[in-house]
């Protein structure tokens, strides 16, 4: 166990409240692996038709395009799975088809960057308005970086974010705007900067997959944040389809990456085609990054003990197994709150009050908790999961195991255009199925590892544990927190090697009275003889 150190993190709050949201937002953003390299004729003709095809500020010179909502949409109507689905159903092609571009048409995401600058400026308001510090993982960000052949952030200062200036600001839509239709590659060496990306890594992309925490509505929103702020390509997130009732805001994180899908259509076959073959397209083809939560919704107890959904997980592994990708990374996020925006919501759930659906109306009455203070979040990042190696680690045990050769070519499985949804029993083999198992296990630990305990913790625990639960005394919390954290090293050894508590460091007793009060305000009273109630 160890107190969370500032230096290893980056505050965004407060490098954002020394400068302007309007002018970080305006900021040049380039895609690290689509931008900066040697324009095809193909790219330039495409370029020429539209000049803002990717950002209204940032020059964008692509070798290979990345594939726009449409062209996903495209392929993902006219795949194989798909048009198999539709004939097994004994649907007629036309109406199939028509009903297969409907359900694609409300899943699908429009991801541009127009819409990201627009809400990264909103939510820097929001979030400068109502967390204290945003912390963000030094280690977890570098490598990401490495990851797509990025100068580690420590050794290139200009990487995440240069100096933003009005001058600078001015220059960059100017320089966008005054393009010539056709540049000369003197004009490019002198608009673009030199490119980051080592050659290998010219080809391809990195499959990436984050695997967040889900603890709150924020979630959606703050890896994107994260994103657009060190300059990484941003993720499309899988949402729930009940947030297609906020109208605006669902059209807006539609526009920031986001797809959504039904919480339950195990029955309903070509709505499963379609989505199983709109989350593939994306890992075969590594356009984006792809963002899901394992836990399938909000945690209520802010503790996920069990991967509840592993549908999403199953569809990336597929791409694996049937050798359409030759590596997955997965990216483990622990999203740590101080106190979530929610939490007057989970504890009515806890206590039986149905959830209520997501609509405009509670949006705007949400509006009020903007003046409430939410104290810390931090954000850990976990290291990456790479699918090959921890599969081939996995034959090895098993074999140990089971004195058995395995044979990485012998499938029971037949690897067909039958989408896995039909024959959902005997879609993996047995040895692929307990690995999807022990990795699931595996991502949901490493979740738990990253977990950093807050001072509520140690007043929860110390309330359910006296005789007289109304009311303990500052310098009980203290004590508690000195026997659950200093005392019994074996219990948090045995918990997580890498167990973090953020904790008053200087003048720690009227700091801890402070925080507590001053963030559960609505919770705690503090009494004459400094007892908390």
């Amino acid at each position: 166990m160890s107190l969370i150190n500032p230096t290893e993190f980056d505050d965004l709050i407060t490098r954002h409240r020394q400068s302007s949201d309007i002018l970080w937002a305006l900021k040049t953003w380039h895609h690290p692996v689509f931008d900066n390299k040697e324009q095809s004729i193909k790219s330039t003709q495409l370029i020429n038709k539209t000049t803002q095809i990717s950002s209204i500020i940032t020059p964008v010179h692509y070798k290979t395009l990345p594939r726009n909502s449409e062209q996903i949409k495209f392929d993902v109507l006219n795949s194989l799975a798909v048009k198999h689905t539709i004939d097994s159903l004994n649907i007629e092609t036309a109406h199939g088809y028509d009903q297969a571009k409907a359900i694609t048409q409300e899943m699908s995401h429009r991801l541009n960057i127009r819409t990201a600058r627009f809400l990264a400026f909103i939510f820097a308001k929001i979030f400068n308005q109502v967390y204290d510090n945003i912390y963000i993982d030094h280690h977890g960000m570098d490598l990401i970086y490495q990851m797509y052949s990025l100068t580690p952030r420590n050794s290139s200062p200009a990487l995440p974010s240069s100096p933003i200036t009005i001058s600078s600001t001015l220059f960059a839509i100017l320089n966008t705007f005054s393009r010539s239709s056709s540049p000369s590659d003197d004009n490019l060496s002198m608009n673009t900067l030199p490119s980051p990306l080592t050659s290998k890594h010219y080809l391809t992309s990195p499959r990436i997959i984050y695997l967040p925490t889900h603890r709150s509505y924020m979630d959606f929103i703050i890896l994107t944040y994260i994103c657009f702020e060190y300059n990484i390509p941003m993720p499309c997130i899988a949402a729930a389809q009940d947030f297609l009732g906020l109208g605006l805001l669902a059209n807006l994180l539609r526009n920031c990456g986001a797809f959504f899908i039904r919480r339950s259509f195990r029955s309903d076959l070509l709505y499963w085609t379609i989505f199983d073959e709109y989350v593939k397209t994306h890992v075969i083809n590594g356009d984006y990054p792809i963002e899901f939560f394992i836990e399938g919704t909000r945690s209520r107890t802010l503790k996920t003990l069990l991967p509840v959904r592993q549908g999403m997980l199953k569809s990336c592994l597929e791409c694996y197994f049937r050798r359409q990708v030759d590596n997955l990374i997965l990216i483990p996020i622990t999203i740590n709150y101080e106190k979530v925006l929610e939490d007057n919501l989970h504890a009515n759930e806890l206590l039986g009050v149905p959830k209520p659906k997501e609509s405009k109306g509670g949006l705007l009455k949400a509006a009020q908790i903007l003046k409430k203070s939410f104290g810390k979040m931090i954000v850990r990042f976990s290291e990456p999961i790479y699918v090959h190696d921890a599969y081939e680690m996995f034959k090895l045990n098993d074999e140990k195991r089971t004195n058995d050769q395995p044979d990485a070519f012998n499938r029971s499985v037949p690897r067909t255009l039958q989408p896995r949804s039909i024959c959902q029993q005997d879609a993996f083999t047995d040895a692929e199925q307990r690995f999807t198992d022990e990795l699931s296990y595996r991502i949901v630990n490493e979740h738990q590892s990253l977990t950093v305990i807050y001072p509520i913790t140690v007043a929860a625990f110390t309330f359910l544990s006296t005789s007289n639960n109304r009311s303990v005394s500052i310098d009980q919390l203290l004590t508690d927190k000195k026997t659950l954290f200093l005392d019994n090293t074996g219990v948090t050894e045995h918990f997580s090697s890498h167990y973090q508590i953020s904790w008053p460091v200087e003048n720690e007793r009227n700091c801890l009275k402070q925080r507590l009060l001053t963030i559960y305000s609505d919770v705690f009273e503090c009494t004459e003889n400094n007892h908390l109630t």
